[in-house]
């Protein structure tokens, strides 16, 4: 009976040693991920809940925003022809459709809200439910809620 127990307590150790083993390896593998981490910032100029997230969501998913100098969002700065063309790009390739010229900017001169919408009606049938906003402006948010709004509507339809 004796010989019994030592055998299951060293049976017992050897078992411990092994969920140890696994948990240490388990626990550096979900460490050293980045998408194990559940609330990372994307960008370091806006917290979490901020409103931009979640209007530009489908935007960020597919990497059509790209930061600017220091990992920064800023959503007030006026949008540049090569982030415009960028995202554009971007949406085309994950509908699977090619974006015509007539949409894309070819300087910074000519960026203004009301230019923007008409580029999206060189390529979009309707208005994206968008005609009626008098105040879209040249901001980076504008323009990428813009975008967003359209590409949703591609993505119900």
């Amino acid at each position: 009976m004796q010989i019994v127990k030592i055998r299951f307590g060293r049976y017992l150790l050897f078992a411990g040693f092994i969920l140890l083993f696994v948990s240490c390896v388990t626990c550096m593998i979900l460490l050293n991920s980045r998408s194990a981490v559940a609330a990372d910032n994307i960008y370091v100029d806006l917290p979490l809940d901020h409103p931009s997230y979640q209007m530009c969501r489908n935007m960020i998913n597919l990497g059509a925003i790209t930061p600017r100098a220091g990992q920064t969002f800023a959503p007030f700065e006026k949008i540049t022809a090569e982030e415009w063309n960028y995202a554009l790009q971007r949406i085309g390739n994950h509908l699977g459709r090619v974006i015509p010229q007539a949409a894309r900017f070819t300087s910074d001169h000519e960026i203004s809200g009301h230019s923007m919408l008409l580029r999206l009606h060189s390529f979009v049938d309707d208005t994206c439910g968008l005609g009626s906003l008098n105040r879209l402006d040249n901001t980076r948010i504008s323009a990428f809620f813009l975008l967003e709004h359209c590409l949703l509507a591609y993505i119900n339809d």
